[in-house]
């Protein structure tokens, strides 16, 4: 199972560690582009874990969603 608190707070540090930098060095695309790479990465593999989560979730409740109905005679 995917570890979705995990992959939030990396990209928390990744932010945070673009923000440190972005205060001491200029923009100019040599040190930023590694950072915000890895935080789309970690966006997208976030974005598959839910989609992959929701299409399991949705197969098992069909099987789960069987009623069955007893009627006393």
């Amino acid at each position: 199972m995917y570890d979705f608190k995990s992959a939030r707070r990396r990209i928390e540090e990744l932010k945070l560690i673009y923000r440190q930098n972005k205060k001491h060095h200029q923009e100019d695309g040599t040190w930023g582009w590694w950072i915000t790479a890895q935080i789309e990465e970690i966006e997208k593999e976030i974005e598959e874990a839910h989609k992959t989560r929701t299409a399991v979730r949705q197969d098992d409740r069909s099987d789960l969603n069987i009623i069955t109905l007893t009627i006393p005679q």
